[in-house]
């Protein structure tokens, strides 16, 4: 099978994985109907920050989170909210450091999870170590300006050549 691409940010998604496994079926259906995908929050992301708010800097490299300007932070759901960078470790950002008050990602896809001390929560926020530029395009909201889906013709031609049942696929338009 070959790739199906989404109809709002281009990014190619394996047709056989939409309809079995690498997202929900609810998501697989929203991509398939060019409502966008799941690295684009469903259309709602900025096409040039990518949903962060600031754009990528060349100049210095952050040791907190490598440039992506986002980090994730974890906190264990016990009534204390004691936000902690969960990831990879440097000798700058040291495992366990707390982030007070943490401004949080536009998107910041919050994930509730079971671990070894109980239930815990992860979410998205802005790396409070990145000192760059807000997105010309979305003025640091990370929120997509336009409706439109620039590349819902792609979508139609990749998803035909891809599916076995275009009746189906034609349903979901």
């Amino acid at each position: 099978m070959s790739d199906v691409y989404c109809a709002q940010c281009g990014e190619p998604w394996d047709y056989f994985g939409l309809k079995h496994g690498d997202v929900t079926p609810a998501e697989g259906r929203r991509v398939l109907a060019g409502e966008g995908c799941p690295r684009c929050h469903f259309g709602q992301a900025c096409d040039t920050c990518h949903g962060t708010g600031r754009l990528q800097s060349s100049a210095g490299r952050c040791h907190t989170c490598f440039n992506s300007h986002v980090i994730t932070l974890v906190t264990l759901m016990r009534g204390e909210e004691r936000w902690i960078i969960q990831g990879s470790t440097t000798a700058k950002t040291p495992r366990g450091r707390v982030i007070d008050n943490p401004t949080w990602a536009p998107f910041p896809d919050t994930e509730r999870f079971e671990c070894r001390d109980g239930w815990a929560m992860c979410k998205r926020a802005l790396c409070p170590d990145c000192e760059s530029d807000f997105c010309p395009v979305c003025h640091g909201t990370g929120k997509r300006a336009s409706k439109e889906a620039p590349y819902l013709e792609d979508l139609l031609e990749s998803a035909l050549e891809a599916t076995d049942d275009p009746d189906a696929l034609l349903e979901l338009l």
